[in-house]
């Protein structure tokens, strides 16, 4: 519904200034009259497109449009959804931007331009998914695939994440004892050695090298370690170098299948979606070549795009653009002639997800052992080049 300024006088002769919500001037002054109020004046509020550059949580995304589709499902309009679900959130941001939908919503009347005031939230194919379930009148059934899909998507986040948190542990943990040994306790123990005049064998006198070159360049190290995490994002988000980076994620040897069972479970998973909703192929595979996570996969969905606008099936598109394996093409080519292009997609989307983590954790937990064996020979080595000396000297001595 549009919004009014309206300017009225009271029972009581005060006069006041609100914002107000009616189908049309009419219904609004009977809506004055019956409070006993008389208008001054009655303005329609300009729409103001403005777009925000909030993000929220997984989890209180998911709760927001989970608690938006139940509301919907017993019938409850969704200008009234989302203003009951301002109450639900106290503070934050996720009030924030369901307070501003609503109100988006009272003043337009179309749920997909609200969502679009939140750009980074509802991108731009969610918010196509939500303008074609509010056109077909299916919207109940548009946001309970948004929960899947945004509930896929958090599993899958959160499977890496925690698969990678203790090898990340034990990465700090072996740069945090290198500097320790290089930096302080070689420096000590080879004062030592100097003072007694000991012969240094070659493996010494490399560990003294070392020694000497992070000790005398331990705050420019310190700094490079602490800022290399900023550069490795900024790197994944130049649009030089994230092309190299994703040609080797897909092609390398053990990192290369993940890539490709994440790509396939996200295209899977989109396309899944766009297609539920009634988009048009066509448009939901440029979609998707924008989204599938790797410029590699990215390029190939493309060329998908083009032999299906040119008259092919998705599965001669596939087959022609090679970047997906047999099973996948031969999956939606039956989908497709069965008329159940929804459920292959859907199958194959779980089928990958779960493929996907499971490779995760499995080559997580062989990377685990590999570190903590070099970890050994280095300590190893180490012990190797500061105690021969003292082993020399005591063979010396008893001569």
């Amino acid at each position: 519904m549009p919004a009014y300024l309206v300017r009225y006088t009271t029972s009581k002769g005060r006069v006041r200034k609100e914002r107000m919500y009616a189908p049309d001037v009419a219904y609004l002054q009977g809506m004055l009259q019956r409070k006993q109020c008389w208008p001054l004046s009655i303005k329609v509020e300009e729409s103001r497109h403005r777009s925000y550059k909030t993000k929220l949580k997984a989890a209180d995304l998911i709760s927001i449009l989970d608690q938006i589709q139940i509301q919907l499902e017993v019938n409850i309009n969704i200008d009234d959804a989302f203003r009951n679900l301002v109450d639900e959130f106290p503070r934050g941001k996720p009030r924030f931007v369901v307070s501003h939908i609503s109100d988006q919503i009272n003043s337009s009347g179309r749920v997909a331009e609200a969502c679009g005031q939140f750009p980074r939230i509802f991108p731009d194919y969610i918010q196509q998914m939500v303008a074609v379930g509010e056109s077909t009148g299916r919207l109940a059934q548009a946001f309970r695939r948004l929960v899947e899909y945004f509930q896929n998507a958090d599993q899958l986040k959160a499977t890496i994440v925690s698969a990678c948190m203790y090898p990340a542990m034990i990465v700090m943990a072996m740069i945090a004892f290198i500097f320790v040994i290089f930096g302080f306790t070689v420096p000590q123990l080879m004062k030592v050695y100097l003072e007694l005049e000991i012969v240094l064998p070659r493996a010494t006198m490399i560990v003294l090298a070392i020694s000497n070159f992070v000790k005398g360049n331990i705050i420019v190290l310190g700094i490079l370690t602490a800022v290399s995490p900023f550069f490795l994002t900024m790197a994944f988000r130049s649009k030089l170098v994230r092309p190299m980076i994703d040609w080797f994620l897909a092609k390398a040897a053990i990192i290369g299948p993940i890539t490709r069972d994440v790509c396939i479970a996200r295209f899977a998973t989109n396309m899944g979606a766009l297609y539920e909703s009634e988009i048009p192929i066509v448009q939901g595979l440029a979609i998707c070549s924008r989204i599938a996570g790797n410029a590699v996969y990215n390029r190939g969905l493309a060329m998908v795009r083009e032999a299906v606008e040119q008259g092919k099936t998705i599965a001669e598109g596939l087959k022609e653009a090679k970047i997906f394996p047999t099973m996948v093409v031969l999956t939606i080519r039956i989908g497709e002639e069965n008329g159940k292009l929804d459920d292959s997609l859907r199958k194959l989307s779980d089928y990958h997800s779960r493929k996907a983590r499971e490779k995760i954790e499995r080559t997580l937990k062989l990377f685990e052992p590999c570190m903590l064996i070099g970890l050994v020979i280095t300590v190893g080595i180490l012990a190797y080049a500061l105690l021969s000396p003292m082993m020399l000297m005591l063979e010396a001595l008893s001569k």
